[in-house]
């Protein structure tokens, strides 16, 4: 799993590689200020077909529910360690 923040001429973007996936959301705005128009993180990893409720709420509360970012102190629990049981529902595409 890879996250990325990319700033832009017109906000920024984030990125979440998983399973052989890209996700992005797009955010635009100044200053203190900024909309994006794009599905949650957790949203799109649902409509990909992910439906563990445990996966989804993790994606949400460390990724999604944080502006501008992943919340680093969530990510260093035991779910989010290489090799969690979660991740193997997260599979590259034709396998």
């Amino acid at each position: 799993m890879k996250y990325i923040v990319e700033t832009t001429e017109e906000g920024f973007i984030e990125t979440l590689e998983t399973g052989g996936k890209t996700l992005q959301k797009r955010w635009k705005g100044n200053g203190g200020s900024a909309q994006c128009r794009d599905m949650d993180f957790a949203d799109q990893l649902e409509s990909l077909g992910i439906i563990d409720e445990d996966i989804l709420n993790r994606i949400y509360d460390t990724l999604d529910e944080n502006y501008i970012g992943m919340d680093l102190k969530k990510r260093s629990t035991a779910a989010w360690k290489p090799g969690c049981a979660w991740l193997k529902h997260l599979k590259k595409p034709g396998s």
